[in-house]
């Protein structure tokens, strides 16, 4: 039997996949630096095109890959507006091991037509939970929450219930969970304006904790990102919530902002709020906290509609802003990453990731045109960022530049999701078009190595 690779896949075809890209990298065609920072700043290490996972059944429109999510166990992957045994955009989740076995296929227990299931995703060990914000149940945009569980036995994921709310709530839109910690929003409630988000510790599903939008509006879409860490002894569970339309005065209407919650007593409802972060000198539609996520010392919000004001001026260029603690227990931007040749449209921040072992950021820009390809449509691709200190100076510069290498993703918007766990990406392009299948989507997988420095494993 052959050795497999940390993805479940032979190591001859890891092989060939690194010859492959090796054999493109003179034409920028996997690896591209980014044109912001010396090429001395470059790590050791570079990336991988190494897989392309497709979905078991390519279906027009249904959009695989729009979300993701992932723990060191597996890759759950959202093709929200697949039409199911007939029910049209009910939606449905593919969930792929890295151990190996078959790739799982999960549905709603009930299919509703525009239910969107599969939207967002949150997984971890054998607990999966799939966000159909679509779900018109309890009435129109209604939404819900359906739990799966893991059984070894028979590799299925079985169905342990569904959550419900209200007409308008739009629950399921965003999830997020590191036990003992779940968390869920309800951006679009009619009843708390702005928002509110559930945070629910599992010592007992009682143990809840809602949280509104403070001086919250309508529209505001309070809860339409979300993520959650649990601390370390002796260090407090972080919680950020993405409010991209937020006012934030005249000139800035739907600018956005993002909240950071604290819980220093890792009790149910500890949660006490510690930064209100927007960012500088604010815009129109700069949809800051459109993406989040944290770690014990970061926090990073994605704002993909920022305009690029340094020259050459691009709208919509897009922006992932970095922030750290203040050292009053606060939180505070740190810094603005940006490309230098950023482009009209980009939206760089449409997600973002952060991994702390190696302190890197990844910010998503679905709608970056590469010239590789003439120019001639967006492909998009994954900004990674690595911090960087020269004497007593530290940054975040932008050191590679990811897409896929084939012609055929033209318009496929890598980067719509990102995924990351340990040294693997996965990047999804929902509106990859598979032969006749156009926006039947598919994800990128990419594995960090350090082959092309040294010439060694």
């Amino acid at each position: 039997m052959s050795q497999r690779s940390r993805f479940g896949i032979p190591c001859t075809r890891r092989a060939r996949a690194r010859k492959r890209c090796s054999s493109f990298a003179s034409l920028g065609a996997c690896l591209v630096l980014a044109a912001q920072g010396p090429s001395a700043w470059a790590s050791s290490f570079e990336w991988i095109e190494l897989d392309t996972i497709m979905p078991l059944q390519p279906q027009a429109g249904a959009q695989f890959g729009a979300a993701l999510a992932a723990d060191a166990l597996q890759l759950a992957i959202g093709e929200p507006r697949a039409s199911v045994n007939g029910v049209s955009v009910a939606g449905r989740v593919a969930v792929r091991r890295f151990a190996g076995g078959p790739q799982a296929s999960v549905i709603p227990d009930v299919l509703h037509a525009g239910g969107l299931f599969g939207a967002a995703l949150s997984v971890q060990g054998d607990v999966l939970r799939v966000g159909e914000p679509g779900n018109p149940t309890n009435g129109a945009d209604a939404g819900a929450i359906s739990q799966y569980d893991y059984h070894a036995d028979s590799q299925h994921w079985l169905w342990s219930g569904t959550g419900f709310s209200l007409a308008g709530d739009r629950f399921g839109t965003s999830l997020a969970q590191d036990d003992p910690w779940r968390v869920d929003s309800r951006p679009g409630s009619p009843a708390f304006a702005g928002g509110y988000v559930m945070v629910t510790q599992l010592a007992g599903m009682a143990d809840v904790q809602f949280i509104a939008e403070p001086g919250g509006v309508a529209g505001d879409a309070f809860g339409a990102s979300l993520a959650i860490h649990r601390g370390a002894a002796g260090e407090p569970d972080l919680l950020v919530i993405g409010a991209p339309r937020r006012d934030l005065g005249a000139g800035a209407t739907d600018a956005g902002a993002a909240y950071v919650f604290a819980n220093a007593t890792h009790t149910a409802t500890g949660w006490v709020q510690v930064a209100y972060l927007t960012p500088p000198s604010p815009h129109d539609q700069d949809f800051f906290g459109s993406s989040v996520a944290v770690a014990a010392s970061r926090v990073v919000v994605g704002a993909p509609g920022r305009d690029k004001s340094a020259a050459p001026p691009a709208g919509n260029a897009g922006a992932v802003f970095v922030c750290e603690p203040d050292g009053a227990g606060g939180w505070q931007q740190a810094q603005e990453i940006v490309l230098a040749d950023a482009a009209t449209g980009d939206a760089l921040g449409s997600s973002v990731a952060y991994d702390a072992a190696s302190d890197r950021v990844f910010g998503g820009a679905p709608f970056r045109v590469h010239t590789v390809f003439g120019g001639t449509g967006a492909t998009g691709g994954v900004i990674v960022a690595q911090r960087i200190c020269l004497f007593t100076s530290c940054g975040w510069a932008p050191i590679r530049e990811l897409y896929s290498h084939d012609q055929p993703s033209i318009g496929q918007q890598a980067g719509r999701a990102i995924a990351v766990v340990g040294d693997r990406l996965f990047v999804g392009a929902p509106n990859y078009d598979h032969a006749t299948d156009v926006n039947s989507g598919r994800v990128l997988a990419f594995v960090a190595d350090d082959i092309f420095a040294d010439g060694f494993e």
